[in-house]
């Protein structure tokens, strides 16, 4: 079983900030609607009476932009602890075929 890639210290702080926004709009849906309903005509007239839809629908879009940013791409196949194909170097997926040659010659 793999073990996640890094991100990268600057990815992973975006990605924290990007949670914090993500859960503090659901909390300002449930907690602090009436008080962001005196300061906005939209918040009152848009927001407030959909809170689920547009809290599901703020979740879902923080969670998407989330999962996309916290993918790093990799696919490296080590035998042996060795190094024998890497998709961040080649830049691609090795075919089934490709695959099975890899591993039968590193054998």
């Amino acid at each position: 079983m793999g073990m996640p890639y890094p991100l990268g210290q600057a990815k992973e702080r975006l990605l924290q900030l990007l949670t914090i926004i993500q859960y503090g709009f659901i909390a300002s849906l449930i907690f602090f609607d009436k008080q962001i309903s005196q300061m906005s005509v939209f918040w009152r007239t848009n927001i407030s009476p959909s809170k689920l839809k547009y809290g599901f629908l703020g979740y879902i879009a923080f969670n998407f932009i989330i999962t996309q940013l916290s993918s790093s791409g990799a696919f490296e196949i080590f035998v042996n602890d060795s190094l024998i194909h890497s998709k961040i170097r080649t830049g691609q997926m090795p075919s089934m075929d490709t695959l099975f040659k890899i591993i039968r010659d590193s054998l």
